[in-house]
């Protein structure tokens, strides 16, 4: 099984992470991938709470 490459930018916009699929660190890189994309998410929601209880 394949997994496609991806790019993971930090917040000021520049690349942090490229998964080429290499045998070995696929499956770290994507544990990566999905921890930031969490985070990311958290910190969303977070802020729509706040915008939300400010109106």
């Amino acid at each position: 099984m394949t997994l496609p490459a991806y790019r993971v930018y930090d917040s000021q916009g520049r690349l942090v992470h490229t998964n080429t699929c290499m045998k070995g660190t696929t499956e770290d890189n994507w544990e990566t991938a999905g921890a930031i994309a969490g985070g990311a998410a958290a910190v969303a929601g977070l802020t729509l709470g706040i915008v939300a209880l400010t109106r």
